[in-house]
């Protein structure tokens, strides 16, 4: 008994000095049990101030903890903790926590760096694997940057598998505010993000934009997003953003701009693709200064027309709105995207440009989507008085090998109210189909149908038309292009035409058969030619190859023209079977005519009497601005006989003679168009007449003779019958021709310049009612108008050549 009582007053002695050693080193013991849990992290201790209390939990007064990048200094805190098989931590209370950055952050580069889903699911995987086995509780804690710049204050909270952190600026304005709940190896989380004190937060780490970005960008707003991630897939419930980017001075000289973006969408993301969808009222408002836009284009010397463009398409305010799903997908390298429209909104029309099912590469080598432009562009008023509607619909593709442009129906580009020199167009409308290729290999590439429609033009003075349909196919390059087409003038085919080779000095054919002549007078032409045809074509081709597009006469042109079987009234005449054809060539700034004998024909012409099988040659020469054309051999049958000028020219020299050369004329139908009482002149003449023509015509030295026998008949006609009463002279000479029977008559012939004629005339024949012979010398002098008053031919002919004649005397 002595014995047990002595080995228990040992054992309690032993136990008190055990529990006093402990509690005199109690804060060595506690730091003993500490430095295995910081040894993982590099951390070590500098300063403790730490004890117990009564029922053993730890009491933090001041714990400094030391690292390479960071000092942390703990205060006023309770470790909550108990012994089971080791110590076990159940909560840490901390009132304040201040840690001040030492260096720069450095990120190590993630041998997973190159795929950033890949990278970005690993450390979603790292952080679902952690399970904090206590609680920590941070009622406030200050981070001051390794360079002294401003602190920051925040909170943080870990409990029940739910982790909770703020952070604010020192003026209190919320940086960010993050929950996450990790559980069975899934994490959902929401994230709250002020975006100027972030970026403020990231330059005061070094972790910057450029400077001339940090400096000018104004940024206001905030992103939220709530987030669930499990088996590397991450979905984004909801994500929005409400940004203000705002800069007063401008970046890379862009000058004065603000950017409001207001966004909401929805994600997937797995290890290869982003998927996103986006909310209906996601959009994004840019605005800018346009004069500052006009001087950074004249800076990089931009083309003078597109400045212009600018100009007079003034604008300062688009609006970006994306619409359905946007996807990028990380191992194929692309970009997917449903809907993207560009709206400029102050417009009285507003414009906007679309772009449907795009998918690009990352590096917009390969490129493809639909596209929709409507817009409205304001060029020179001075020319065109309207905005230019422009209405395009399309695709764009873009390869390795090519970039193309595909037209689809419906695309158009309407101009209204053009006005320059004389012209006028009331509307243009020219439809687009078909493609716009460009190669490296083959440069720029055509296959495109063209349909130009030309709505209420005048030409003053000159014509006013309906509408104007020009058609075109362009295919190939513009070193070796070619274009085929028509133009149709209101309902008349005008011409086919066809343009190939090199652009810059194309072959040209341009043609067009059956063209109906009585259709082109019956166009709306200023001044029209007192001409009425109901019958007549037109054939014609224009070929050769433009090689001055300035100066029409340097080229090399050939000219075919075919009239075919005109019928109808010209300058009230009537004429048929008119034909001419004339082949011209235009070489060294010269245009001639290929011989063609006989080139030019008519059927009849009626000038009070028919004139019939008229023909001639004609040439046609153009040469130093002078024109000049030539008829040759211009014959026709009249009055029963024939007619023929054996050279015409034009211009007309004064001092050359253009002879008349007549031919068996009947005289009995000259005097048939007198229808004078009493007179009847049987008989053929033949002669010369040359004829010099300037502002009047004059005949010298003509000639005619009679070309066989003829009768000279005048009685009972009421003007020789005063003639004869007024000379006895005069009354044997119409005595002996009331029944002149005459083998010879010749007349020189005289007209000058004032109209009046001179035959000088020599008659010989026997009267058998007088039974003798007749010889007869006359001069006859009278006026030529009265003697064209005296015929009845047409009217219109009459008078028109009366006024002429009484204009030049």
């Amino acid at each position: 008994m002595q014995r047990w009582l002595k080995l228990s007053f040992i054992f309690i002695i032993i136990i008190t000095l055990l529990l006093g050693v402990v509690f005199t080193n109690r804060q060595a013991l506690i730091l003993h049990f500490i430095k295995p849990y910081l040894a993982p992290y590099n951390m070590t201790l500098s300063c403790s101030e730490i004890k117990l209390k009564p029922n053993l939990d730890i009491v933090i007064d001041k714990l400094c903890l030391n690292h390479d990048m960071f000092d942390i200094t703990l205060k006023g805190g309770l470790v909550d903790w108990f012994y089971q098989r080791g110590i076990t931590l159940k909560g840490v209370n901390l009132n304040s926590v201040e840690v001040k950055g030492l260096k720069k952050f450095k990120f190590k580069k993630s041998a997973t760096a190159a795929k950033p889903l890949v990278q970005l699911h690993s450390r979603f995987k790292e952080l679902s694997e952690f399970n904090l086995p206590f609680a920590i509780n941070i009622n406030q804690f200050t981070y001051q940057t390794f360079n002294s710049k401003p602190v920051y204050t925040g909170s943080f909270l870990a409990a029940d598998n739910e982790y909770k952190i703020h952070l604010s600026t020192a003026l209190k304005t919320e940086l960010v505010s993050m929950s996450l709940n990790i559980f069975n190896n899934k994490i959902s989380g929401k994230v709250a993000l002020n975006a100027q004190p972030s970026i403020e937060f990231l330059a005061a780490n070094d972790i910057a934009l450029p400077i001339e970005i940090q400096n000018n960008l104004n940024v206001k707003g905030e992103v939220n997003s709530e987030f669930t991630w499990q088996n590397n897939l991450l979905n984004v419930k909801q994500h929005s953003e409400n940004l203000d980017v705002e800069s007063e001075a401008g970046i890379l000289h862009s000058g004065p701009f603000k950017l409001t973006h207001n966004a909401g969408w929805q994600a997937v993301i797995n290890e290869k693709e982003v998927a996103l969808v986006f909310d209906p009222q996601s959009k994004a408002s840019f605005n800018f200064k346009h004069d500052t836009l006009i001087e950074l284009l004249k800076d990089k010397q931009a083309p003078e027309y597109l400045i212009d463009l600018l100009n007079n398409n003034k604008k300062e305010l688009i609006v970006i709105k994306p619409e359905g799903s946007l996807k990028v997908n990380f191992e194929q390298q692309s970009i997917t995207v449903d809907t993207i429209t560009f709206i400029e909104p102050q417009s009285e029309q507003s414009s906007l440009v679309k772009f449907e099912a795009l998918t690009t590469s990352f590096n917009f080598e390969i490129f493809n989507t639909y596209f929709k432009i409507s817009s409205q562009l304001n060029v020179s008023k001075e020319i065109i008085q309207d905005a230019i509607s422009v209405n395009l619909v399309g695709k764009l593709n873009r390869n390795t090998d090519e970039f193309f442009i595909e037209f689809l129906p419906h695309s158009n580009i309407v101009i209204k109210n053009v006005k320059f020199d004389s012209v006028y167009i009331l509307k243009v409308k020219t439809e687009f189909l078909g493609k716009v290729k460009l190669a490296p290999k083959t440069g720029l590439i055509l296959d495109l149908n063209l349909e130009s429609i030309v709505s209420k033009s005048i030409l003053k003075n000159i014509i006013k038309t309906n509408q104007l349909v020009i058609k075109s196919k362009l295919d190939g390059s513009f070193e070796n292009i070619a274009v085929s087409g028509s133009i149709v003038l209101d309902d008349i085919n005008l011409a086919n035409y066809l343009i190939q080779g090199d652009i810059t000095q194309p072959y040209i054919d341009i043609s067009m058969d059956q063209l109906s002549i009585p259709s082109l007078l019956a166009l709306n032409i200023a001044n029209k030619l007192d001409i009425a045809l109901i019958n007549g074509s037109l054939d014609y081709q224009l070929k050769g190859q433009l090689t001055d597009m300035k100066n029409a006469l340097n080229n090399e042109l050939d000219l075919s023209v075919d009239v075919k079987d005109v019928i109808g009234e010209v300058n009230g005449f009537w004429l048929e079977g008119f034909d001419w054809r004339q082949k011209f060539e235009l070489n060294n700034q010269k245009i001639t005519t290929h011989y063609i004998a006989n080139n030019v024909k008519l059927g009849s012409i009626d000038v009070g009497t028919p004139i019939s099988e008229l023909i001639a040659t004609s040439s046609i020469n153009f040469e130093s601005n002078q024109l000049n054309i030539t008829l040759l051999n211009f014959k026709a049958n009249a009055f029963d006989g024939s007619f023929n000028i054996p050279e015409f020219n034009w211009p007309i020299d004064a001092k050359k003679a253009v002879t008349l050369n007549l031919q068996q004329i009947d005289l009995s139908k000259i005097v048939e168009l007198q229808k004078q009482q009493g007179i009847i002149v049987t008989g053929k003449v033949s002669g010369d007449l040359p004829l010099f023509i300037d502002d009047n015509i004059r005949i010298e030295n003509g000639k005619l003779f009679n070309v066989g026998e003829g009768v000279i008949q005048i009685k009972d006609n009421p003007g020789v019958e005063s003639l004869k009463q007024t000379s006895t002279e005069l009354a044997l000479a119409f005595d002996a021709l009331e029944n002149l029977h005459y083998h010879e008559l010749n007349a020189d012939v005289f007209m000058y310049d004032n109209g009046r004629m001179l035959l000088d005339t020599v008659i010989k024949g026997r009267n058998p009612d007088l039974d003798n012979d007749v010889n007869l010398n006359l001069n006859i002098n009278y006026d030529l108008l009265g003697l064209i008053k005296s015929l009845r031919i047409a009217d219109n002919v009459q008078s028109e050549i009366i006024q002429k004649l009484q204009q030049k005397d």
